[in-house]
């Protein structure tokens, strides 16, 4: 339990630090954020895409406003039975390829060092009589010709060294403990190597770390010096010391096993949230999209009219996602004729709103330094030729030192963007004869030079 509060608390005030979408996380692979429920409910499959800075598996936290998921996984399934806006953040645990081991002599290179053990340490000597309750430190070159013939097929996990260890029949009896300072509100990757040499008197073994369990009773494996290297993430909470201890947690006739690689290490965290709404269809008349700016940035607050033969039937404005929706269209008489206009309102005298760093972005457009999306593109002609030229970089020039107070034909751009077909408008029109329901009717709603969306929308 306090494993798990500690966790919580971390994440609570990191999860204030994050304030908007994260590219890499997809729902049913893609980048949607808005999903239907046609039914009784939908499966959305959430999956975080960033690749991993070490070949070493992660640990992954999916947290929402009031549940969090601990998973080794990058993928979640999750079931959704009512509309609503969802908000999932994810926080990532990773092994830290240039975090140094905080365990000291954990490879045991160094011999009986460092370490504690209710287990007696005896020097290993050729043809020794093996007894429970004691542990011995033999390197390669020792293992053929200092102990047993049971021993010859095991090699170290790594280094030269390893522990090897002869427990009694004591539940939770201490194998090897350690004491290392640590920083407080920090993860922890925590890992060691174990193999059992005795295929009947094989061992179980529990992790603590300043006598909490963070889930890692470990069976070891009965096969012969099968080396096998158990993981953990740990947060350090309040904590600035970690007592990190190797318990024999259960054996029916004492514990047999290897010990090698033991280390604590700074764990990297990273995070990424993701908002997506889902709605739900009652009928074929339902219409929905999205006003956005041309960096793909959710517009909220806009006016959206349902318009039906020149008449406003239905008002939206869109949420904090940038979506709208219109359900139960009113029941037409006659839907041949019937013509159906979704339109976006918006104010024609806005000021003008272009800095330096859309100049940057257009100049290196035109050196073709890097690109423009198909939206921006759009938006840098500011002065409404049809191609982007000099004369709309000086045109951005001019109204940037108020040379000219606005640009021409106004400060603002709409377009649309229905099927693939972006269109300068701020209405689209629905073919009457078509059957819904109509979905990613969408808006991009700019200002003329704003090319790195830093105008408040």
């Amino acid at each position: 339990m306090k494993y798990f509060l500690q966790i919580l608390i971390i994440l609570f005030f990191s999860y204030l630090s994050i304030s908007q979408n994260c590219n890499e996380i997809t729902i049913n692979n893609s980048n949607d954020q808005i999903f239907y429920i046609d039914s009784n409910s939908i499966n959305l499959n959430l999956k975080y895409i960033s690749a991993s800075q070490s070949t070493k598996p992660s640990q992954h936290i999916w947290q929402t406003d009031s549940n969090t998921i601990i998973n080794q996984n990058n993928l979640i399934t999750i079931n959704i039975t009512n509309p609503g806006i969802y908000k999932y953040t994810l926080y990532r645990n990773q092994f830290d390829i240039n975090s140094i081991n905080l365990i000291q002599n954990g490879s045991f290179e160094n011999g009986n060092l460092g370490f504690n053990s209710d287990l007696m340490y005896v020097t290993p000597v050729k043809n020794n009589i093996i007894s429970n309750g004691i542990y011995t430190i033999v390197d390669k070159n020792q293992l053929l010709s200092s102990l047993n013939n049971s021993f010859s097929n095991c090699q170290p996990a790594d280094s030269n060294k390893f522990l090897i260890a002869f427990g009694n029949n004591n539940f939770e009896e201490l194998i090897w403990s350690q004491k290392v300072p640590v920083k407080k509100n920090k993860f922890y990757y925590i890992e060691y190597f174990a193999s059992s040499f005795d295929t009947i008197n094989s061992a179980s073994i529990n992790l603590s770390i300043n006598d909490d369990y963070p889930n890692n009773y470990f069976p070891i494996s009965s096969a012969n010096c099968n080396w096998q290297g158990p993981y953990f993430f740990w947060n350090s909470g309040l904590d600035s010391i970690a007592e990190v201890k190797l318990n024999n947690y259960y054996s029916l006739n004492g514990c047999h096993i290897l010990f090698d690689n033991i280390s604590l290490s700074e764990a990297i965290t990273d995070s990424c949230k993701v908002i997506f709404e889902v709605k739900k269809i009652t009928n074929n008349n339902f219409i929905s999209g999205r006003v956005l700016n041309c960096c793909s940035k959710p517009i909220s607050n806009s006016l959206i009219k349902l318009i039906i033969n020149n008449n406003i039937v239905k008002i939206d404005t869109t949420d904090e996602l940038g979506y709208y929706s219109f359900d139960s269209i009113p029941i037409i008489a006659n839907p041949t004729n019937e013509k159906f206009r979704v339109e976006l309102d918006y104010n024609k005298n806005e000021p003008y709103c272009t800095n330096t760093k859309d100049l940057i972005l257009f100049k290196k457009d035109f050196l073709q330094i890097s690109n423009l999306n198909k939206y921006q593109k759009i938006i840098a002609d500011v002065n409404d030729s049809g191609n982007l030229t000099t004369l709309d970089l000086v045109n951005m020039q001019q109204v940037i030192l108020q040379i000219n107070p606005n640009y021409s034909n106004g400060n603002i751009i709409i377009l649309n963007d229905y099927k693939n077909t972006i269109n300068r408008s701020n209405f689209i029109s629905i073919p009457s004869n078509t059957v819904g329901p109509y979905k990613d009717l969408n808006f991009i709603y700019n200002y003329k030079g704003d090319l790195d969306c830093s105008c408040k929308y």
